[in-house]
């Protein structure tokens, strides 16, 4: 199935041009850049980077890369350098801000984050400083400009603009009440949440490794210790809460997080398990399957 869907891919973009091909990766393509990788390291067979590759949006991972790099603790963006695991609760400079934020502004928030997966799984596959830079210029600009507390992100599925999670919660509390409002009730998308959880595990794994070494082993434990924090907190806020406990199968969409709405409002509500077939009740199917994962690691 993997060479298959390579095959095709490769077809396709050769009849059609790179130009289409790029058009393409704008829309939810799925987690293919991470599968390849992952199958690249599962078989350790290189030849897989090149279909990871294919499905790297590089438009969107290249400024995050560069992003990390300036705050002064990155890898030059691909550029080789020391191997020094970027911090995680460091301030960010504008610099840093403004570039990371020219990848995310108005972005569909869970159709990016499959490139990050991507980016992540091909740091686990082969070191490359720009797949860990994209990365981690990804968390730090999601946390600091895009989350709420719960741990969640995004707004009617997207990454509207810097800081504008504070705006959509007070806009839907002040001006969009109504039980089938669906912009007072489409706060932090379920995929979105357990996608970053997937991304945060993966990440957990190098700064693990780093906090062995030294001179890094502080920075890195710092991060660590961030990466698991958030991870207990999206549980808790963005999986636990989404199953209806009288009703084993029915889920949510969106975690609605405004005031004078409820998980049965806006224009999903609760999913219904004989007619709906959403993403998130795939994410959900997973993330219930998941709840033992990340609880204690070994090394």
């Amino acid at each position: 199935m993997a060479e298959y869907v390579f095959a095709r891919a490769v077809a396709s973009r050769a009849a059609h041009g790179e130009a289409h091909w790029a058009e393409g990766l704008n829309y939810e393509v799925g987690a293919l850049s991470e599968l390849y990788a992952a199958l690249a390291r599962a078989t350790r067979n290189a030849s897989w980077l090149t279909a990871a590759a294919l499905f790297d949006r590089r438009c969107f991972t290249g400024p995050l890369a560069l992003a990390a790099t300036l705050h002064g603790t990155g890898g030059g963006g691909g550029g080789g350098g020391e191997e020094v695991v970027p911090a995680l609760d460091e301030p960010q400079s504008e610099a840093e801000a403004a570039v990371a934020d020219s990848a995310f502004e108005g972005m569909h928030a869970n159709a990016q984050l499959a490139y990050v997966l991507g980016a992540a799984e091909l740091y686990l596959a082969t070191g490359e400083v720009r797949a860990r830079d994209a990365a981690v210029g990804f968390w730090r600009q999601l946390q600091r400009a895009y989350a709420y507390l719960t741990g969640g992100s995004s707004f009617q599925e997207e990454w509207r603009s810097p800081g504008g999670a504070s705006e959509s919660m007070v806009e839907s509390s002040l001006r969009l009440r109504g039980p089938r409002n669906w912009q007072a009730h489409d706060h932090a998308e379920s995929c979105v949440t357990h996608n970053a959880m997937l991304l945060s595990t993966k990440m957990m794994r190098w700064h693990a490794a780093a906090s062995r070494g030294v001179p890094v082993a502080a920075t890195a434990l710092r991060s660590l210790a961030a990466l698991c924090d958030w991870y207990e907190t999206a549980l808790h806020n963005g999986v636990l809460g989404t199953q209806r406990g009288s009703q084993p199968g029915a889920v949510l969409y969106m975690m609605p997080l405004g005031g004078g709405v409820s998980k049965r409002g806006g224009a999903k509500g609760w999913s219904n398990t004989e007619h709906h077939f959403w993403c998130c009740m795939g994410s959900a199917a997973e993330a219930f399957g998941r709840l033992h994962h990340a609880v204690w690691w070994a090394s």
